[in-house]
């Protein structure tokens, strides 16, 4: 899952991308490694690492919400057309 080197974003990524949960993990390895090591510990009990990766999901889709909500500031334009078919 991880990668031996660094990761780097170009700009265009930051742009793009609306959200990665894997970032979230990468940036908490110790917290990510604790939480996976604590379900050999605990007898293979998953509770501490769903309650960690849940976390890890709110975190992040917090963070997708905020910019969403700048970008709806910044914009004067729709973010998504619905398209409704009249009957």
């Amino acid at each position: 899952m991880w990668r031996n080197t660094p990761r780097r974003r170009s700009s265009a990524t930051k742009t793009c991308l609306i959200f990665s949960v894997d970032e979230y993990y990468w940036e908490d390895r110790p917290g990510y490694y604790a939480a996976l090591d604590a379900v050999r510990v605990a007898g293979e009990d998953l509770t501490g690492w769903l309650e960690y990766g849940a976390e890890g999901l709110r975190q992040t889709l917090e963070k997708v919400w905020l910019r969403v909500q700048t970008y709806n500031v910044k914009s004067t334009g729709k973010l998504v057309g619905i398209q409704t078919s009249s009957t």
